[in-house]
């Protein structure tokens, strides 16, 4: 008889009690602004790799031997270059591979 009033107890309040229990959705974390400075979009690491086509640890190689500029520090322990300083990389690159066509042609 008692098992039975359990029962009817649980029956009835197991739906509010699962409620209750259940934790929030988990959601995705939203994508994170690239900061500006100036108006001027600031590029990351992976974002320049990927535009020269080279690897991440090139690129850190490159900047240790003052062939690319210093990253400079982002908000949320982030790095990352001005755009004008990629578009300065990229026809500094330009030209080095225009004057190398010269020189083995």
């Amino acid at each position: 008889m008692i098992e039975a009033a359990v029962e009817r107890a649980l029956e009835r309040r197991l739906p509010d009690l699962l409620k209750a229990n259940l934790p929030e959705p988990v959601r995705a974390p939203a994508a994170r602004p690239v900061p500006q400075m100036g108006g001027e979009r600031f590029v990351t690491l992976k974002e320049v790799g990927q535009r020269l086509s080279v690897h991440r640890t090139t690129l850190l190689r490159w900047e240790h031997l003052g062939l690319v500029p210093i990253r400079r520090k982002l908000p949320g322990n982030r790095t990352g270059w001005l755009q004008s300083e990629v578009d300065a990389i990229l026809a500094n690159l330009g030209r080095a591979q225009g004057a190398a066509r010269r020189v083995t042609n």
